[in-house]
């Protein structure tokens, strides 16, 4: 569309006006059958270029023109009435990008479209879709988004879509003083067997500047949540007169936000070939399919938005080679405060010297590596792995190796370990091994290492970006290769002098620190 600007008020950075009504002209389709030209008037908070979309009131007389021709008060071919005052829907055309018509906005900014509800002057109004974050690392790097961006700066206002049985809350046992809970829109957090991540959510009890919107399509499957983010998503950010989207779990709408993008690329795996073809061979074809829907989700979204961020250097260079040079930035994830030393062994533990392995179990998290490893080297102790299998039929593969490997008794599986007794398992190992080959970003290394638990890790990815000297290195993704990386921790890794440096390296990520680079990142879009 071909819009008339309209002078901005304070807190839309000049890029986006929000006008009472608009009068414009514009080419579409009545209800899907009949193309049509007619003369309409609306009213709403709307301005931008782009094509009508959804249900619009059009008044006035039309011509039209397709499977059959209408003019005055006629019917148009299909099932609209394009003449007079009727309905009129004209088809989204941002699925392909394309804009046509023209469109003169008039009017002034709304600050408050919707009755009863007040919304607060700020310099940059934030819609972050975290609806994907349902387990693992995505529902650490939520919690983090929620309790530390609002206080961190108090001037913007920022609006977050959650998954419906994502309930933030100070405390799991009662609010701290001075801090006051997110009210709850769900039953419940969810499970440790869904997830190994239960943190409690503080806000400062003067921070007003965040909004929380329940969603619960986003347990309902890919395709659920793609119809939402591409339909209520996008009424939700006109209706809050947001300046910024910000999607960080792969996937943007198809449709044109008509603002500023922004997306995170947490999950590298549809990049890897590999994964599919691994999905395939345990999971079936189905497995297969839906990986290769994301990978075609996750390219679009890099191809679409106004900037990417990445959590690591390696995973940038993954994808960079595959679709050249990017507007980008690095943000790596935070350390939390909850991971520090801790001297309380867990009961569930195994008594004696131990190796811990902590993840959710997919296919390229690398246990049959592990299992090898542990085949070939019978004095290398115990190893405990605390995760929930999300791929059974890996997992199944993986039973059976260990079963004929007859090492039954040298490979415990807990899937249920609360947040807090997280520490407890890292302080007290060994080392905690990593043999996986396609990472993001590597949160549990970097948890280990808070702990002052070393780290035995592939040589791959972003592991060396995160572990540094704080790691023994398998050069190679064998079960040769890391038997020797866990011959050397077993010797060393209950020395004071391996353990203080892994605890030195982890303190150079902070929280704190990557919420800032987010805003900058926000302000650098909005800016230009």
């Amino acid at each position: 569309m071909l819009g008339v600007p309209v002078p901005a008020t304070s807190g839309t950075h000049g890029r986006r006006v929000q006008p009472c009504s608009r009068i414009g002209v514009g080419v579409g389709i009545a209800f899907g059958t009949g193309a049509g030209f007619a003369i309409g008037v609306r009213t709403g908070a709307w301005a931008g270029l782009d094509f009508w979309a959804g249900f619009d009131l059009c008044a006035g007389f039309g011509l039209c023109a397709g499977f059959g021709i209408c003019a005055g008060f006629g019917l148009c071919a299909g099932f609209g009435i394009c003449a007079g005052i009727g309905k009129a829907f004209y088809i989204p055309w941002q699925f392909a990008d394309i804009k046509t018509g023209i469109e003169v906005v008039v009017g002034g900014r709304l600050e408050n479209p919707e009755p009863g509800r007040e919304y607060p002057k700020s310099a940059m109004r934030v819609f972050i879709n975290a609806a994907a974050a349902v387990a693992g690392g995505g529902v650490t790097y939520l919690q983090h988004l929620i309790s530390s961006l609002p206080p961190l700066s108090p001037k913007d206002f920022f609006i977050f879509a959650v998954p419906e049985g994502f309930v933030p809350a100070c405390s799991l046992t009662g609010s701290p003083a001075g801090s006051t809970a997110i009210p709850a829109t769900a039953s419940a957090v969810g499970s440790a067997a869904d997830t190994n991540i239960k943190a409690a959510l503080e806000l400062p009890a003067s921070c007003g500047n965040v909004r929380i919107f329940p969603v619960s399509e986003s347990g309902k499957g890919l395709i659920d949540r793609f119809v939402w983010e591409n339909t209520t998503m996008l009424d939700l950010c006109e209706r809050e007169a947001v300046d910024l989207l910000f999607c960080p779990a792969n996937i943007v709408p198809m449709r044109n936000p008509k603002i500023p993008l922004v997306v995170m690329l947490q999950n590298i795996a549809p990049f890897y070939p590999r994964v599919r073809r691994m999905l395939a061979h345990f999971e079936g074809k189905a497995a297969a399919m839906r990986q290769l829907l994301l990978e075609f989700l996750s390219v679009t979204a890099v191809r679409k938005s106004d900037l990417v961020l990445f959590l690591s250097e390696a995973s940038r260079g993954v994808v960079e080679r595959r679709e050249g040079h990017l507007r980008a930035e690095v943000i790596p994830h935070g350390r939390s405060i909850q991971f520090h030393p801790a001297n309380k062994l867990p009961d569930e533990a195994p008594h004696g010297p131990f190796f811990l392995f902590v993840s959710n179990l997919y296919v390229y998290k690398g246990l049959e590596i592990l299992v090898d490893a542990l085949a070939l080297a019978p004095e290398l102790p115990p190893v405990a792995i605390i995760g929930h299998p999300f791929n059974s039929g890996y997992f199944a593969w993986i039973q059976k190796k260990i079963e004929e490997k007859c090492l039954g008794k040298r490979i415990s599986f807990h899937k249920a370990v609360p947040n807090s007794e997280l520490p407890g398992w890292y302080s007290n190992a060994i080392a905690l091994v990593f043999p996986s080959w396609c990472e993001s970003f590597g949160m549990t290394p970097l948890e280990a290492m808070a702990c002052g638990c070393p780290v035995v890790a592939l040589r791959v990815g972003p592991v060396p970006e995160v572990c540094g000297d704080a790691a023994w290195y398998a050069e190679a993704p064998t079960g040769h290769s890391l038997m020797a990386a866990m011959q050397k921790a077993a010797e060393h890794g209950n020395d004071r002098h391996y353990r203080l440096r892994a605890v030195k390296r982890a303190g150079r990520f902070s929280w704190e620190d990557t919420m800032r680079k987010h805003l900058q990142a926000f302000q650098g879009v909005l800016a230009d």
